[in-house]
């Protein structure tokens, strides 16, 4: 599979722009170009550091103001409550997830722990016989049975609002600082009910999407029923040692080929 290419981003040409300015001393002839050069370079970094300030100050306040938009979204409908609902509706990034969904989702249930508003359940719905759509947070929870109600897929989605981990029990959630939505599984926080995937799911599993903040290798232990015919499977690595340590996993498995979708989703697969 080709990798995705996202020299479109602003970020991304950003980011090259500033790998020019800090290569560009060292092209530089003389005295007097080094030192502009080196000028230039800090007011760059500066600049940029500040103008990420603001955003991160501005979007925080933006997720504080309360909306609700209802979205065309691939034939159905999703509801927004704040801006960074919005923002996962219309990120490219979850856009090329959903092409994986329709490219190699199999027949059978579907999984998908950490479905925040429910935009990958929505699309799986239209593959998969039913869909195990897993999110701990309340709100995310709330907005997400919205989403179910709205496009009459009551039958298709089951709602569980519980962590998932690698077994039943009492877990500490901790829910992000900034607004957002997201939170994750940690030492403190507030205690939610957790349950493993197999706890759950009943049937031949088709796909399965893992995004849980660092939590993934926890909840594949309590997977392993659900991965024995080795259902397509897109998870969630933010960082180097995270994927290697979830790949080793699945490998041990049966999984055997690898694919990055973006900065932080692969893709496993067992290929013959």
């Amino acid at each position: 599979m080709e990798k995705i290419s996202y020299k479109y981003f602003k970020e991304y040409k950003e980011i090259e722009a500033l790998k020019r300015k800090f290569l560009s001393p060292l092209k530089a002839k003389g005295v007097f170009n080094f030192l502009k050069a080196v000028f230039l370079l800090v007011l760059s970094i500066l600049n940029m550091i500040t103008t990420r300030l603001k955003l991160r100050k501005c979007s925080q306040i933006l997720q504080n103001i309360k909306i609700r938009v209802v979205y065309d979204f691939y034939g159905k409908k999703i509801v927004c409550y704040n801006i960074n609902n919005l923002h996962f509706v219309v990120s490219p990034w979850e856009e090329h997830e959903f092409n994986i969904i329709e490219k190699f989702g199999k027949e059978g249930v579907y999984v998908d722990a950490g479905a925040y508003i429910g935009t990958h359940s929505i699309i799986m719905a239209s593959k998969a016989d039913k869909v195990y759509a897993f999110e701990a947070n309340p709100e995310n929870a709330k907005v997400l049975r919205e989403n179910i109600k709205i496009n009459n897929l009551e039958d298709k989605i089951e709602a569980v609002e519980k962590a998932v981990s690698s077994k039943k029990g009492i877990v500490k959630f901790k829910f992000s600082k900034g607004g957002d939505g997201t939170g994750k599984i940690s030492k403190d926080g507030v205690e939610v009910e957790s349950i493993s995937i197999d706890d759950v799911v009943k049937g031949k599993v088709g796909l399965i999407k893992i995004d849980v903040e660092g939590h993934e290798i926890e909840v594949l232990k309590g997977s392993r029923k659900a991965l024995k015919n080795f259902p397509p499977l897109i998870f969630e690595a933010l960082n180097e040692k995270e994927f290697k340590n979830t790949a080793d996993l699945l490998e041990k498995q049966g999984y055997n080929k690898f694919y990055k979708l973006n900065q932080f989703s692969y893709l496993a697969l067992k290929e013959d």
